[in-house]
């Protein structure tokens, strides 16, 4: 894959016709800085919540810990 040049117009980046097909439809995540734009695809996992929960020792972190996490991510939001 080589880079490319495209524009955007009215807000909306334009994908040159040979990537096109590949990002049809795909969701992403935009990554601005300050003179640049990184999109990337968001891969879909094949795997459910419980069993990624699964894998995670169930003694990293007691029930309070969980709760105070929870607690300061809803604070700072």
């Amino acid at each position: 894959m080589t880079t490319q040049t495209t524009t955007i117009k009215n807000g909306i980046v334009s994908l040159p016709q040979s990537i096109r097909g590949a990002w049809e439809q795909a969701d992403v995540l935009i990554f601005p800085t300050e003179n640049a734009l990184l999109i990337k695809k968001v891969e879909k996992s094949s795997m459910k919540l419980s069993e990624i929960a699964d894998r995670i020792s169930p003694k990293s972190m007691s029930q309070e810990e969980i709760s105070k996490e929870i607690k300061l991510f809803r604070k700072n939001k």
